[in-house]
């Protein structure tokens, strides 16, 4: 299937998938994710997202990484609402928890797009869910949050990051200076004694 898609020849693919059943064999949800791989890395993210619905219609249901693998392609596609919509409503409807991997592409997608705030509450959820960030990503959001002001809520999220033993990239300390020598949030005296006891 995949030597069909790497060919340009989606048809065939997907006709080896649903032939499948004809010939005694049950599609599994790794056989419908090389379709949806290949769906995405074209644009076509209705075709993509389908064939979620296509999996149920056949008593194949969709798992994590068929999840994570659109909610991906829509994030790089600039459409994390729908991204977030298809994590929260569908994945979690489904009964399939997202996992680290679906936080940090929904936090790096609306960093991506500037919406800090945003990035900051999957992050909380993220946080419940006893999941961590990847440094780069929590450079990320930290660095967003300073920029747009929210200094403090930056210097929380690397707080309860440090509890989790995971630290912050160049980036996000690179903010948190600048915010400490005032370039912005409050003034540098308060951030520059809180970087001190981190």
């Amino acid at each position: 299937m995949e030597g069909l898609c790497a060919r340009g020849d989606y048809r065939a693919a997907e006709k080896m998938v649903f032939d499948m059943e004809y010939w005694g064999c049950k599609p599994e949800a790794v056989n419908y994710g090389v379709l949806m791989s290949d769906r995405g890395r074209r644009g076509d993210l209705e075709a993509a997202r389908g064939l979620l619905f296509e999996m149920r219609r056949r008593r194949c249901e969709p798992d994590r990484v068929n999840y994570n693998m659109l909610i991906g392609f829509y994030c790089r596609r600039g459409r994390v609402e729908e991204a977030y919509r298809v994590a929260v409503e569908e994945m979690r409807g489904a009964g399939v928890e997202p996992d680290a991997c679906t936080y940090r592409m929904l936090v790096d997608g609306f960093c991506g797009r500037g919406e800090f705030g945003r990035g900051l509450e999957v992050w909380e959820e993220m946080m419940k869910g006893r999941h961590c960030l990847r440094r780069e990503s929590l450079g990320c959001l930290v660095s967003g949050l300073c920029g747009v002001g929210r200094v403090e809520d930056g210097l929380w999220v690397v707080g309860e990051m440090g509890k989790r033993g995971v630290g912050l990239d160049l980036v996000g300390w690179g903010a948190l200076v600048g915010a400490a020598c005032g370039g912005v949030g409050r003034g540098g005296g308060g951030v520059a004694g809180i970087l001190c006891d981190l």
